[in-house]
């Protein structure tokens, strides 16, 4: 006889429906509900079942915790729904305020610089200083602590502490000095950098508060130069940082190992040079014989100027009868902006090379490559700014020619300074595919008066 085995039986048991009141706290323990489902027994509804209940949850019952639980059982009693109140709210800690710097006013990093314009268009242009000059010893900014938050209260009466907020992190060098009491003093005089938000530090810089001139003799600095008057001619400005003057450079000698900003133009008078190893801006080029090695920015023209800039070169002017270039010769490394070019009186623009910085980068590297012993040529050796760069750029000998008598000097004092001038012979003549003599007419000097 067969049996036929039985499934073994499983007893389940449903999950009983809540039909109890409850007290709910939310995480942040902010707020204490008390809910009560319509199926909940009439027992556990009365008003001292309520207060047992948030008693037993460790809530204080106190006048208002009193009066909800009251209004509660009444409503209940009266009819029957779900219901849900707020019986208990705590109170949010409040947060605190990190800690800040505060500027002083005068060396702001977002100061307003723009100069301003009076009835008679007249620009104060000392107003205008992209730099933010300092002196040794000054209050430039002041570290506020971080203000403490107002500590909370949660639903059992326990605090909840407040967030301890950050102190301002400033990071800086020995150029300045930050006391117990939060005030930041520059130890030497310079150039205020302010970066990455937190960074700060003094750049050495000269300021020259009038012309530079007999009263200061001829400028060499390592760091930045700040001019509030004019450079006067036959005077050399030589720095390795910024150079802004606010006034006319007239036929000086400029070599800016930074950025340069000729505020009041430049007017060169056949004599006078620049050489700029960054960027540059003027409001104009007269008559200037100038090496730029990034971007040129001129406001109004350039005239009769010769001028080799290996970056982009912009004349931008709202007036359309700016932004031109007259006569001379120009030679531009990249991009070129300019409203026009030659004038109606008949100004020639000699010459214009796009890429010429790059192709001359990479011949002088393949020449360097292929023959170490060979000879570069410089014919017209201006300031002898391209012999010093032939010879630090190579290992050749440097043959530079000038004819120009009044050159000779600077020449020579310019390789001198540069550490070159055993690599590179200045020839005082001018260069040809024959021997003799020649007559050359030297264009009278040009321009306004700075």
């Amino acid at each position: 006889m067969s049996t036929t085995p039985t499934k073994p039986t499983t007893k389940t048991t449903p999950h009983p429906t809540v039909c109890a009141p409850a007290i709910v706290v939310s995480r942040d323990r902010l707020r204490a509900m008390l809910r009560l489902p319509a199926c909940s027994p009439v027992k556990l509804a009365t008003f001292d079942a309520l207060v047992k209940l948030t008693e037993d949850h460790g809530l204080e019952v106190d006048p208002t915790v009193e009066a909800v639980l009251r209004e509660v059982a009444v409503r209940f009693a009266s009819h029957r729904r779900d219901i849900n109140e707020m019986l208990v709210e705590g109170i949010a800690p409040r947060p605190g305020r990190p800690g800040r710097i505060e500027w002083a006013p005068e060396y702001h990093p977002d100061r307003d610089t723009r100069p301003e314009v009076g009835e008679d268009e007249a620009v104060n242009f000392y107003e205008q200083c992209p730099f933010n000059v300092v002196e040794c010893g000054v209050q430039v900014a002041t570290l506020l602590p971080p203000r403490p938050g107002r500590p909370g209260l949660d639903v059992y009466g326990k605090s909840i502490a407040a967030e301890l907020p950050d102190a301002y992190r400033l990071v800086t060098d020995a150029s300045l000095n930050i006391l117990d009491d939060g005030r930041v003093i520059t130890a030497q005089p310079g150039l205020l950098e302010h970066y990455d938000d937190h960074h700060l530090r003094v750049v050495p810089v000269l300021e020259v508060p009038g012309h530079i001139d007999f009263s200061t003799g001829n400028i060499r600095f390592d760091g930045s130069v700040f001019v509030h008057g004019d450079i006067r001619d036959n005077f050399q400005v030589d720095c390795t940082g910024n150079l802004q003057v606010d006034g006319v450079i007239e036929a000086a000698d400029i070599h800016c190992g930074g950025t340069l900003r000729a505020t009041g133009g430049f007017v060169g008078k056949e004599t006078g040079s620049v050489h700029v190893v960054s960027d540059a801006w003027a409001r104009y080029l007269d008559s200037v014989h100038g090496r730029f090695e990034g971007r040129l920015a001129v406001t109004r023209e350039i005239l009769n100027s010769e001028l080799t800039v290996l970056g982009d070169l912009a004349l931008t002017t709202g007036d359309t009868s700016g932004g031109a270039i007259i006569g001379g010769s120009v030679i531009a490394g990249r991009s070129v902006q300019v409203h026009n070019l030659g004038s109606a009186a008949g100004s020639e623009l000699l010459g214009w090379c796009p890429d010429e910085g790059r192709k001359l980068r990479r011949h002088l590297l393949a020449m360097r490559e292929k023959d170490p012993s060979g000879v570069i040529i410089d014919v017209g050796s201006f300031d002898g700014s391209d012999a010093i760069n032939f010879a630090q750029s190579s290992r050749h000998r440097v043959w530079t020619f000038e004819p120009a008598p009044t050159k000779h000097a600077g020449i020579r004092n310019h390789l001198r300074d540069k550490g070159v001038a055993e690599n590179v012979t200045l020839f005082p003549m001018a260069l040809s595919n024959r021997s003799g003599v020649a007559q050359f007419e030297l264009m009278p000097p040009t321009g306004p008066r700075g």
